[in-house]
């Protein structure tokens, strides 16, 4: 059965090799992520790509709407001043868009 999932974090290592499975399993995929052009490749197997940042909850509450699941990874951000308080607002945010869509 074909599920539409949303990834976050395609570009990196994990999710990259997240949405290369699913979308070879058939999957209905969409991907997100800042830096869309690194995304191009997937398009053409079929995927969506949305250009969205992590901290923009209106953008992550439209990806995730009308979809069955989710690949949500926290990013690094080595330049934040304070790490934890850099989890907790991107965490947040996470939480508030899968809320706001009904996930």
């Amino acid at each position: 059965m074909k599920k539409k999932i949303v990834i976050l974090g395609a570009t990196g290592t994990i999710g990259s090799k997240i949405a290369h499975i699913l979308i070879n399993e058939g999957h209905l995929v969409t991907l997100v992520g800042r830096h869309t052009e690194k995304l191009e490749r997937y398009r053409k197997q079929g995927a969506e790509i949305i250009a969205a940042d992590i901290n923009d909850e209106d953008r992550l509450t439209q990806a995730f709407g009308q979809v069955d699941s989710a690949f949500v990874l926290l990013p690094e951000n080595v330049k934040a001043e304070n790490t934890r308080a850099y989890q907790r607002q991107v965490t947040g945010t996470l939480i508030t868009a899968i809320q706001r869509s009904g996930i």
